[in-house]
């Protein structure tokens, strides 16, 4: 009986080195990475929610509830350079851990803002929490 030769996937593939579309250990950081792409995709659409709000809890004018929306878009002006900076310095992972530090951060500066009762302190939050954290997919995109 004469054997066939298997080409080199059919080889990979047959005796288990190959796992399809992702190479040996790079399915979970993939599962990561979208997931957050998700979990990041929340804060963007919260916005809204959070103009009407603070609307009814401040007691403040259109004018100022658009300082929310100015909040949420100045960082991409304002942070663009500095984390191109930092990524060139330290390397794509170093931003990541980076970013997500800093989103933390800024997500911790609610409850203190809340305690205060203060708009300006609310939105500084919204700054901080939201800049960073539309810093890292930025960041994975390049």
């Amino acid at each position: 009986m004469k054997t066939v030769p298997m080409s080199p996937k059919q080889d990979l593939l047959a005796h288990g080195s190959a796992h399809g579309l992702f190479p040996t250990g790079q399915l979970f950081p993939f599962i990561l990475v979208t997931a957050l792409f998700f979990l990041w995709g929340i804060p963007n659409n919260l916005n809204d929610v959070l103009i009407r709000q603070f609307m009814k809890s401040f007691a403040i004018t259109r004018f100022q509830a658009g300082l929310v929306q100015s909040a949420f878009y100045l960082g991409y002006f304002l942070l663009a350079i500095p984390a191109a900076l930092l990524m060139r310095k330290m390397g794509y992972k170093f931003g990541i851990v980076v970013g997500l530090l800093l989103f933390a951060s800024g997500t911790f500066l609610f409850w203190p803002a809340a305690l205060i009762g203060r708009y300006g302190f609310f939105l500084f939050a919204l700054f901080v929490a939201l800049r960073f954290k539309n810093y890292v997919p930025n960041i994975l995109r390049c």
